[in-house]
């Protein structure tokens, strides 16, 4: 009876301390994190010693112009890895063998980043045209929308652009026409943001000022629905600052979506229902993978949530401090980079570093996996174009290893437990 007692305590204690420390874990989190949000790099985190688990491999570098803007996007189209530069160049390079195909000397004031199919390019400018050019350098067309830093998206015969001022604007693919024109509510003072739009299914999703999304109907450009996830806080304009810079993700029924200042949620993409939400701030895109959501925190701490539940999986503090502004994951592993011109990689299972190397001495554009799924480019902002093998073979040659070594020590244990039963065995044969 006493036995069953003591089970009885245990399970209770495990319960509650199940309830009180997970949340008491996650304030302490907030707590941190709130103390550095800034891109303050006067004092980043000293960099820990690891043994890399993978070894990636620089296959080709390639030097192009110059680049200190963040929001200018290279495009990955068919093997041909598009580049702008502030100067209004493009510079067209192989993404397999690292040549440089062609160069667009054409000064054309690119603001965001191009996108193409197979015979134009198509880009806003500084001047707040829309721009379609063949790949001969030909003009097609030219439409005054106004001031543009998200990258156009192309749904079937139509170029959206989204404006600063919340305005989104359907042209026509082949002329340049407005088809349709969209004006969501705009707060008085708002972030600049090159947040991306997303699109599924006839429906065009994009997150907007003030801690809002929408989605509209891509053919008329009418608004299905609007949801405010995270209110504004503070008495002044600057602090009631709470945008959505970040590109929202889809998965499945839901959409995924981080303010600036303040929370992210869980929505359902068919109505904008909120399923649930977080405190949580950043300025960095979600990333998805399996039943996880990754996000990097302002402060620089690396976090992944549960989908469902909105729990911490894990959560780092590598890279506090050191501005990491381009992530993405290739297979199970985070790639992440920082200010000082490393790529850090991380398990994306328990989030711990399992790898960094270094390429340059700055910050860091924009990145893609290339198409062949091996090797991942990356742009940083002195202009050098680089691709590394990630060298999976290694990585699985790592496991492997690691999972051998667990079989060896589960097979050691099990041999000094059967010496154990046998040498107790003994005694008790000896004392009868």
């Amino acid at each position: 009876m006493q036995s069953v007692i003591k089970l009885l305590i245990i399970f209770f204690v495990f319960i509650l301390s199940s309830c009180v420390f997970g949340p008491v874990k996650e304030l302490k989190y907030q707590i941190e994190d709130s103390f550095d949000q800034s891109d303050d790099v006067i004092n980043p985190e000293p960099l820990k010693d690891i043994s890399n688990k993978i070894e990636p491999v620089l296959i080709w570098k390639v030097d192009t112009a110059e680049n200190k803007l963040k929001n200018l996007k290279i495009n990955l189209f068919e093997g041909t890895l598009s580049i702008p530069t502030p100067a209004g160049d493009i510079f067209l390079i192989d993404s397999n063998a690292g040549k440089i195909i062609n160069i667009f000397e054409e000064k054309l004031k690119i603001n965001a980043g191009i996108v193409r199919d197979n015979e134009n390019f198509f880009f806003t400018d500084s001047e707040g045209f829309v721009n379609s050019i063949k790949i001969d350098k030909t003009y097609n067309w030219r439409s005054f929308v106004g001031e543009v830093y998200a990258i156009p998206l192309i749904v079937t015969n139509k170029i959206i652009v989204k404006l600063t001022d919340n305005t989104f604007i359907a042209l026509n693919i082949n002329d340049g026409s407005i088809i349709w024109k969209y004006k969501a509510p705009s707060s008085l003072l708002s972030i600049r943001s090159w947040g991306q739009m997303v699109y599924d299914d006839g429906v065009l999703y994009s997150g907007i000022s003030s801690g809002k999304i929408l989605a509209l109907d891509v053919n008329k450009g009418s608004l299905i629905w609007e949801t405010s996830y995270s209110e504004p806080k503070g008495t002044s304009e600057i602090d009631r600052a709470n945008d959505t810079a970040s590109t929202p993700v889809l998965s499945d029924i839901f959409i995924y979506v981080v303010s600036t200042k303040g929370d992210l949620a869980a929505l359902n993409k068919t109505n904008g229902d909120v399923i649930w939400k977080r405190p949580f701030s950043s300025f960095y895109d979600l990333l998805s993978h399996g039943n996880s959501i990754i996000s990097v925190h302002n402060s620089g701490s690396i976090y992944s949530f549960d989908k469902l539940t909105n729990t911490i999986n894990w959560r780092n503090t590598d890279l506090s401090g050191r501005v990491p502004n381009i992530s993405l994951i290739f297979n199970d592993i985070l790639t992440v980079t920082d200010f000082e011109g490393y790529v850090h990689f991380f398990d994306i299972n328990d989030g711990k570093n399992i790898a960094r190397l270094k390429l340059g001495n700055s910050f860091f554009v924009d990145a893609a996996i290339n198409e062949n799924k091996q090797s991942i480019i990356f742009v940083n902002s002195d202009g050098a174009v680089s691709l590394i093998d990630m060298n999976i073979k290694n990585a699985q040659t790592q496991i492997e290893s690691d999972q051998k070594n667990i079989r060896n020590d589960i097979e050691k244990n099990q041999l000094d437990k059967n010496d154990t039963e046998t040498s107790i065995i003994d005694n008790l044969i000896f004392w009868d």
